[in-house]
């Protein structure tokens, strides 16, 4: 597992060293335990999509794959798992990887988004008052789940999953339109 991760941690400092210092810092003080924490879960993923031949989740007969699995990523704090998990698995077998933190930006909120125009970039008052907002209300970033060097993309999404209401929207909007199963993961 070590000598497929040392790539990527190369790559990642190749983008968030120079995007983002004050991130790549905070990423690599946490990688030699993330990694540690998360080598488990890592290795059984990885072993379920990369076996030839596999076609089955668990024992039941019925349980056939019928499409690309989504992964649903709980408490993912700043995302390690995600984004390892995005360079280990082969895409064609992943639709969709969901990072959910309680601490993430509203989607609607988030500057890191794609969903904001140009009109709202030379908005300077705007982006002043939203690094503002994000400073009082203590957001982890998601510019590092949402770059573009990942191959299987990696969706962030803020919700609390001690909330019914929240777990609810996860269900209606994360696992009822995956296109095949859902594997749903969780680091504490």
């Amino acid at each position: 597992l070590m000598k497929k991760c040392k790539p990527i941690i190369n790559l990642w400092y190749e983008t968030f060293s120079s995007s983002d210092p004050k991130l790549w810092k905070r990423m690599k003080r946490n990688i030699p335990k993330e990694l540690n924490e998360s080598a488990f879960i890592l290795n059984e993923v990885m072993r379920i999509r990369q076996q030839p031949g596999i076609t089955k989740l668990g024992d039941e007969e019925d349980n056939e794959y019928k499409g690309p699995i989504t992964i649903i990523d709980v408490c993912s704090g700043i995302g390690f798992l995600s984004m390892f998990l995005s360079h280990l698995l082969p895409p064609e077998k992943i639709s969709l990887i969901v990072a959910v933190d309680i601490l993430f930006p509203h989607h609607s909120s988030s500057s890191q988004t794609s969903s904001r125009t140009a009109a709202d970039e030379k908005d300077d008052s705007d982006v002043e008052r939203q690094k503002e907002n994000r400073k009082k209300n203590n957001h982890l970033s998601t510019s590092q789940l949402l770059d573009p060097i990942h191959p299987i993309p990696i969706r962030p999404r803020k919700a609390n999953i001690k909330k019914g209401r929240e777990l609810r929207q996860i269900t209606k909007y994360c696992i009822a339109p995956a296109p095949g199963p859902v594997i749903i993961l969780g680091i504490h």
